[in-house]
């Protein structure tokens, strides 16, 4: 939230998410955040509990390269043995296309980010070279059309390193249920980035959206979209929900099982 224990210095609560990207921003080199719960699960459903993050106000983005989120969680006596009160997968499974290629699915994460609907902005923002996503869901971020629950901007490219976006229930609640949020976009992406085995459902915009060429910023760098899942688009008026859209020259998309899209009606 907009907490601040130091209003005269660029540091808010020590120990918290927001603090966490803004020391990775402001110490150059590759930084990896290590979720270390101080505090009991406050969230729970389908038989499993977690953390869940209410952000309230817009998170700093992602500015320095190689900068790591990653919601894997370890118990605080030690800091090194995980823990996993929301074990469990989701998704389908199983083998896709006419190649019979696997699908894995997604392990449920410890940590949820839920962006409560309350902003006009999206979730995180990636906008520097290789950063890496992991291991949370991403929920309820956005009220604008072209918000996202993850944006990657072109600072994310092959040359400088792309963005890594893997392991993440994205739309939904940390079991893997419909969040209920108004979530836009899920994944959107004008930079480089491999986005592999995500669980993307519930979007009420595009699932993923891999360039902004129709508004005149084509996405020149490439995209790797293999072994995810992109389900339950629901439509909205004024909007396009579509599953994937917007793909770029050069881009590869295999391996996915995108179903249950409602488009236009």
């Amino acid at each position: 939230d907009a907490q601040d224990d130091d209003g005269s210095f660029n540091r808010t609560v020590q120990g918290s998410l927001r603090q966490f990207i803004q020391n990775a921003n402001a110490i150059t080199g590759t930084n990896a955040m290590r979720f270390v719960p101080a505090v009991a699960t406050n969230a729970s459903g389908s038989g499993g509990n977690w953390w869940r993050i209410a952000v309230t106000n817009p998170l700093p983005d992602i500015s320095d390269a190689g900068i790591t989120i990653d919601g894997t969680a370890y118990d605080r006596a030690d800091g090194a043995t995980v823990v996993n009160p929301n074990a469990g997968q989701v998704g389908s499974g199983g083998t896709v296309g006419v190649d019979g290629l696997t699908l894995d699915r997604v392990e449920r994460p410890e940590l949820e980010l839920n962006g409560q609907d309350a902003f006009a902005a999206s979730g995180l923002v990636v906008d520097a070279a290789s950063a890496t996503i992991r291991n949370l869901a991403l929920n309820s971020f956005g009220t604008d059309a072209l918000n996202a629950q993850i944006w990657v901007t072109p600072s994310a490219t092959p040359a400088a390193g792309e963005a890594v976006i893997t392991g993440n229930l994205i739309g939904t609640l940390a079991d893997g249920t419909d969040s209920g949020g108004l979530q836009r976009l899920g994944i959107a992406t004008n930079g480089a980035a491999a986005i592999s085995n995500n669980y993307i459902a519930h979007i009420t915009n595009n699932g993923v959206m891999m360039s902004q060429a129709w508004i005149g910023s084509p996405n020149n760098e490439q995209v790797n979209f293999v072994n995810n899942e992109v389900a339950f688009s629901e439509y909205t008026a004024g909007l396009h929900c579509d599953a994937v859209s917007d793909i770029p020259d050069g881009a590869v998309v295999q391996g996915n099982y995108i179903h249950d899209t409602v488009g236009f009606a």
